[in-house]
C-alpha cells in the first residue's frame, strides 16, 4: 500500500494536522546517572548553569559542588 494513500486516510487532505502550540520545559536533568533537579524551585541562574553544562557534553565530575546541592540523592529503601 503506498504511504501517502495511508497519510491521507490518516490525516485527510486540508484537515488542520495536530500541532503543538507550547514546549514544555524540562524538570531534571542528568549527568553520568546523577540527576539535578531544574524546575521552578531552582534559582534561574543555577537552572541556566546546570543546562549549559548539559549542552556543552560535561560529565559529572564538571559540576561544582555549590551546584550538588540541587542533585536529587533517593533515600534507599531499609529491609
Amino acid at each position: 500500500m503506498d504511504l501517502a494513500y495511508v497519510l491521507t486516510i490518516l490525516i485527510p487532505v486540508g484537515h488542520p494536522a495536530h500541532k503543538a502550540n507550547t514546549s514544555v520545559e524540562p524538570d531534571m536533568i542528568g549527568f553520568d546517572g546523577h540527576e539535578f533537579s531544574i524546575n521552578e524551585s531552582t534559582p534561574t541562574d543555577i537552572r541556566d548553569a546546570l543546562l549549559a553544562y548539559f549542552d556543552s557534553d560535561a560529565t559529572y565530575a564538571d559540576i561544582p559542588e555549590e551546584y550538588r546541592i540541587y542533585e536529587v540523592v533517593e533515600n534507599a529503601e531499609e529491609d
